[in-house]
């Protein structure tokens, strides 16, 4: 719901930070998409998985501009904490998909600890 209430004055208004309207526009339009598929997983949790590449494309590119407008001093790293919502968005989505990848990661990070640092093939 947060990432809904932050689309819709970018949508409605075209409004965003001296950013022009259109554009404007266009993200407040992406960020609702956003959390319209966010609550149609929580609501139907067995078509979580498919979102996953789309919702974690989405968040890795948005963070790669936050960095890269942090970076040239366009925007503040606080003025950027907006997107934690996404974040937590996409771990909550992982999590009502069932974790995918989970098992098998946890199985790495033991044979690691168990063997000095070094992981060895399973098979």
């Amino acid at each position: 719901m947060l990432i809904a209430a932050q689309s819709v004055r970018p949508l409605v208004f075209g409004e965003i930070d001296g950013t022009p309207t259109h554009i404007a526009r266009h993200v407040g339009a992406s960020g609702l998409a956003l959390a319209i598929g966010l609550l149609y997983a929580a609501w139907r949790p067995h078509r979580a998985f498919g979102l996953l590449p789309f919702v974690g494309a989405l968040l890795v590119t948005t963070m790669l501009g936050a960095v890269l407008d942090t970076l040239s001093g366009q925007r503040s790293a606080l003025a950027e904490m907006v997107h934690l919502a996404e974040a937590v968005g996409l771990v909550l989505l992982w999590m009502v998909a069932g974790s995918p990848g989970w098992d098998r990661a946890r199985s790495a990070w033991r044979t690691i600890r168990h063997h000095g640092g070094v992981a060895r093939p399973t098979s």
